[in-house]
């Protein structure tokens, strides 16, 4: 009984929360960019052009953040992990104004961040 009650839980949550409607970005490219990673940050920041593609990302990492990426595939994870360890690397003030920017109360960027990091490997 316990496992029915436990299935049907489970299954009314993925029937709330389908995956969001991405294009695939190629993040081992952009990770190893520079530039194009700027050109992320700088659309993610609010601080440049967005590129119809990086622009569909910008409208929804508010939400994936807080939501703790609950309609990330395990693609859009692996990416977004990718993401953030980049920009840490690359351009390590940037991903402070990222999580001020998205994270201004500090509530959600360490869980998230565990979540994500178990997504390292490829998808």
């Amino acid at each position: 009984m316990k496992s029915i009650v436990l299935f049907a839980v489970i299954a009314i949550a993925f029937a709330e929360y389908p995956y969001y409607n991405l294009v695939k970005l190629d993040m081992d490219h952009i990770s190893k960019d520079p530039l194009e990673l700027r050109r992320l940050s700088d659309c993610l920041l609010d601080r440049g052009p967005c590129t119809p593609v990086y622009d569909t990302y910008k409208a929804v990492t508010k939400e994936a953040i807080e939501s703790l990426c609950m309609k990330c595939s395990l693609y859009q994870k692996h990416i977004f992990w990718q993401f953030l360890q980049a920009l840490r690397a690359i351009s390590p003030n940037d991903y402070i104004l990222y999580k001020q920017k998205y994270d201004v109360d500090n509530k959600y960027f360490g869980i998230l961040e565990s979540i994500l990091s178990q997504f390292n490997d490829s998808y």
